[in-house]
């Protein structure tokens, strides 16, 4: 319905920004497994954040320094894949270092995922787009269907239950989500 009337609907207007998804959190899932404290708010900033960098890299007014931020965003967690080049595929060499069995060590030094990533792309593009003035609306469709692991009742009730707090809690001013 949106893309239908998108023309007609003043707040999609330019200079303000719209992204249409059905959130698919299965593999978003998979890659919070490896965070030790991973709920389900988590999980929706993270979907949000991934959509919100995506959209946000479709815009050549995007500053360089946060346009290398969010492709290593989506690169470092998985979302996009990058083809290496040769000197990409040698800084991605990893050397293990130990002394015997006391210390053991990889060099260089991996960095883990961290939830403030995810947290820095929300709160980033949102003042960059209250610099611009202009919104950003995620628009999202069949939250009814929204499910880890199949459609398991309590398991749809526990995401939407989240995803309403996360919008509450972590989406500010420049940016707003709609549900359908």
């Amino acid at each position: 319905m949106f893309r239908e009337l998108e023309s007609e609907i003043a707040i999609f207007a330019k200079p303000n920004l719209c992204v249409r998804d059905e959130p698919l959190l299965r593999d978003h899932y998979a890659t919070l497994q490896t965070l030790e404290k991973a709920s389900l708010a988590t999980l929706w900033r993270f979907y949000m954040a991934s959509l919100i960098a995506d959209r946000c890299l479709k815009e050549s007014d995007l500053p360089e320094a946060l346009r290398k931020d969010y492709d290593r965003f989506l690169v470092r967690w998985g979302l996009v894949r990058e083809v290496p080049t040769a000197w990409q595929a040698m800084k991605h060499l990893r050397v293990g270092v130990s002394l015997g069995d006391y210390l053991k060590t990889e060099f260089p030094p991996k960095a883990p995922l961290a939830v403030t990533e995810i947290d820095y792309v929300i709160y980033s593009a949102d003042e960059w787009l209250e610099s611009r003035q202009c919104n950003l609306w995620l628009c999202l469709d069949s939250l009814d269907e929204a499910s880890i692991n199949g459609r398991q009742h309590d398991e749809i009730e526990d995401l939407l239950r989240a995803c309403l707090k996360t919008q509450n809690a972590s989406i500010k001013s420049a940016i707003f989500v709609c549900t359908m």
